[in-house]
């Protein structure tokens, strides 16, 4: 790969750290989500805000753990929405002044819409402080506060991001394995029964909705991959997870017409995951969402939607899907979380160029981009 020849990157001792974590695995860091939730234990709130002239609709519950986020306008008509009552009423998590109910997937139901999609944003859940490194305008819901800060440009002209910021993460290139068409296990419930799998409560899942097919992907498994090159039917798509930002995309792998394989280069741009395809060995921005070096370089990507919660959650809303199986065909100890503490405590193993400090950095928030600037969503604005 004569591209990847050129980094000649300062390696640090902090990135040796991650070599470490990664082969010792001796610690697991506490649960990222302290409850499991039952139909009690909480409702769904529905959100209707305005952000860069786009009416948005966003459906949440701290206590189920989801955030999801969709246009209101539909076929030329912007649609009026408010919430489901519990837990009981999952997958549908809200209904329009029109008569329809929606599910959590974006689609209708029930009422005169019936098979009818609302139509998506490039969203992510993901750590705050992502966002606000990545972003020169980052805005939160229910504030006014944007501190007006200057990201530095790229003095490179074979690089859209400075290129001196582009730091060596430590495992090198496939050092972290991407998946490539793994193996998936059929759960349709009340077949399998409870707690059947590797899979706990508590561990967050990403699930993909594709021709009305669901596949779940775990994060026991990606913290160790970082990128599955999968499709659903004749929909190729790459899942990009980045464990330290805690951000995932979901990129169709058709581009201009060649199907590309993804693969985890090594490196880190404001600690966050620099993916490269295999056919042209182009380097690409997972939150920048464009390939920023390369024949693909200016290059946007398509993403499909997809959603962020628990396992205990995703039973509820799914009966019937596949989950991303164990065998994989890499050793790996996917019961342990390979960055020790890194989800609850408040520090970074990489620097980024832009700290806020508003929020903590690692509070997990749904961050919406519209036209470049982003707003976000914290999970207590849905109590």
């Amino acid at each position: 790969m004569h591209m990847m020849k050129q980094f000649q990157l300062k390696t640090t001792t902090v990135f040796l750290i991650v070599i470490f974590l990664f082969s010792a695995c001796e610690k697991e860091s506490a649960s990222v989500t302290p409850t499991v939730p039952t139909e009690t234990t909480g409702s769904i709130k529905i959100i209707q805000d305005e952000f860069q002239g786009k009416s948005i609709v966003l459906a949440g519950s701290p206590a189920f753990n989801f955030i999801v986020a969709y246009d209101r306008e539909l076929d030329g008509e912007l649609l009026s929405f408010e919430p489901t009552s519990t837990f009981r009423s999952l997958p549908i998590v809200m209904r329009d002044t029109e008569g329809n109910e929606w599910d959590i997937f974006g689609k209708a139901v029930s009422g005169p819409r019936k098979g009818q999609q609302l139509n998506s944003l490039f969203s992510t859940m993901g750590y705050w402080f992502a966002f606000s490194a990545f972003y020169e305008e980052v805005s939160i819901y229910n504030t006014t506060e944007v501190p007006p800060h200057q990201l530095p440009v790229s003095e490179n002209s074979d690089w859209l991001i400075p290129f001196n910021q582009i730091l060596d993460g430590g495992p090198g290139i496939d050092g972290i394995p991407a998946l490539v068409s793994p193996d998936f296990v059929a759960y349709d419930i009340p077949r399998n029964i409870e707690n059947d799998t590797y899979l706990q409560d508590d561990n967050l899942v990403v699930g993909v909705c594709q021709s009305a097919q669901l596949k779940l992907y775990p994060h026991p498994i990606l913290d160790w991959h970082e990128i599955v090159n999968d499709e659903i039917e004749d929909t190729p798509y790459a899942l990009i997870y980045c464990p330290l930002t805690g951000t995932t995309t979901v990129w169709d792998r058709d581009i201009n017409g060649d199907i590309q394989e993804f693969g985890v280069s090594g490196f880190l741009f404001n600690s966050n995951i620099i993916p490269f395809d295999r056919a042209t060995q182009s380097y690409w921005s997972q939150l920048y969402n464009l390939s920023v070096n390369g024949t693909n370089q200016g290059n946007t990507i398509r993403n499909y939607p997809h959603i962020e919660t628990t396992w205990a959650t995703w039973k509820r809303i799914a009966p019937t899907f596949q989950y991303l199986s164990e065998a994989t065909g890499y050793s790996r100890a996917y019961d342990k979380y390979p960055y020790g503490s890194y989800r609850t405590n408040d520090n970074l193993l990489f620097p980024v160029i832009y700290q806020d400090t508003r929020l903590a950095l690692k509070e997990r928030v749904h961050a919406v981009v519209v036209d470049g600037k982003v707003k976000v969503y914290r999970f207590e604005h849905f109590k």
